[in-house]
């Protein structure tokens, strides 16, 4: 049994020695392969710390440039601050003339500036962006406690950076916002305004869906550009496209840039195309009440969109009384030359009985009977009046030729009375601004076809 066992390992040992190969050349085969591994990590680690030096010196020239292009903003706005009109020159881009004068005009805005409001150049950049040759910097500054931010732009030639004239080729990358049926197209450098813009367009697209009933809310695309002569313009209305300028071009409020006065401009807008799409884009015809009836319909949206109250007494009384599907049925009947009439198709109760505010309207009629007798446009002028009555064709013709206007009304109570005879009649105190000052004047209207006509 040992014999046969020891037989077996002999054998096995000349096997191995057959098949493999000599232990000597294996340990320096192996070495060998370990010096070049350990070559190879010391080679990658001089390459990763070459790579390190490297990039942390691309990072020191990047912290370089920056700071030596806040050190120019400062020094811009620095002499801007004294009156240095020589220092700012010199800041900006040589070899440019048309800008090295329109930057004098700069410089003298901001003297007048200075001498007439309370303003503060801070020096504070915002923000920042670096490409190359080219930057962009946010700039702030207050007027009156108000902090403003201007985007100015530089390039950097040999000797440092210089002020350059507006490239708005540089304006960060394209980006887009997505809310409530709103797409807004934007570039980053408007980042703050699209974020503004998107959150109250959505809402009032949504709102004025609603309030108007309309069958599906279509998608509205917002683009923000920099190249627009217009601050607002519908560029595709098929498609429901509004561009919008940025504010960045010119001087924007820091942190709110769809300031309140904007915001007006563009919920106007968007109420206008709203009420086209649903009443099929009728034009109106003036001086027919459907041109009363789109301005009150388009103040009365905005009105619900900022959340505020502008006067439109009739359209809000009537949404009081009668509920907003009262607003998009009148909205769906009138046609470009509607009279008041077609208000009798959407209450459930004759004119007189509606309990509805005239105040509005009726300032409407009366500026728009002065402006049609500065036209000396007789016929619009007496389709005004309830010709039939005796006591107005008295005087008529008196008062056309006499071409009296008013100023400045202001309608202080209304009254609907019902004669014993004849129609059912409006009366509305009238406060009005005269040659000899204030003056209340009584003014009567008769009901005649569901339309209110003068009276008086």
């Amino acid at each position: 049994m040992s014999r046969i066992r020891l037989e077996w390992n002999i054998e096995s040992q000349k096997i191995d020695r057959a098949n493999g190969e000599d232990p000597q050349a294996q340990r320096t085969r192996r070495r060998t392969f370990l010096r070049f591994l350990l070559l190879l990590v010391i080679l990658l680690a001089l390459i990763g710390a070459a790579g390190f030096l490297v990039r942390g010196r691309l990072q020191d020239v990047e912290k370089q440039m920056e700071q030596l292009l806040r050190d120019t903003v400062n020094a811009e706005v620095a002499a801007l601050r004294i009156g240095d009109a020589y220092t700012f020159l010199n800041l900006q881009q040589d070899g440019d003339h048309a800008w090295r004068q329109m930057q004098q005009t700069t410089f003298q805005r901001y003297s007048e500036l200075k001498s007439t409001e309370n303003l503060i150049l801070t020096g504070t950049v915002l923000d920042l962006d670096i490409d190359g040759q080219r930057a962009r910097a946010t700039v702030e500054e207050y007027i009156n406690g108000v902090a403003y931010a201007q985007v100015w732009f530089y390039l950097r030639q040999d000797d440092g950076w210089y002020h350059a004239p507006p490239d708005y080729g540089f304006w960060g990358e394209a980006r887009s916002i997505k809310a409530d049926g709103v797409v807004v197209e934007y570039h980053a450098a408007d980042q703050r305004f699209a974020e503004a813009i998107g959150a109250s367009i959505g809402g009032w697209w949504r709102q004025g869906c609603d309030l108007l009933a309309c069958d599906s809310r279509p998608q509205l695309t917002v683009s923000i550009v920099t190249d627009s002569a217009n601050l607002l313009t519908w560029t595709d209305d098929a498609r429901l496209r509004l561009q919008v300028l940025s504010p960045y071009v010119g001087r924007a409020q820091a942190h709110s840039p769809f300031t309140r006065e904007m915001q007006q401009i563009v919920a106007d807008a968007i109420a206008e195309r709203l009420l086209d799409l649903q009443s099929g884009n009728v034009i109106v015809a003036y001086p027919h009440d459907a041109v009363y009836l789109r301005g009150a319909l388009v103040r009365y949206l905005t009105d619900q969109f900022l959340g505020v109250y502008s006067g439109t007494t009739l359209m809000h009384s009537l949404a009081e009384q009668y509920g907003a599907d009262a607003l998009a049925t009148l909205v769906r009947l009138f046609g470009s030359d509607s009279s008041m009439s077609i208000l009798r198709q959407v209450i459930p109760v004759a004119i007189d009985e509606a309990r509805l505010d005239w105040a509005d309207f009726v300032i409407w009629r009366m500026n728009t009977e002065t402006d049609l007798l500065a036209r000396r446009d007789e016929s619009a002028w007496l389709n005004m009046y309830d010709t039939a009555n005796e006591s107005v064709q008295a005087l008529l013709y008196d008062r056309f030729h006499a071409n009296r206007r008013y100023q400045a009304l202001e309608v202080v109570d209304q009254l609907i009375w019902h004669p014993t005879a004849g129609h059912p009649q409006l009366r509305v105190t009238i406060r009005v601004q005269s040659d000899n000052g204030v003056e209340e004047r009584i003014v009567l209207f008769n009901l005649v076809n569901d339309v209110w006509k003068r009276a008086s």
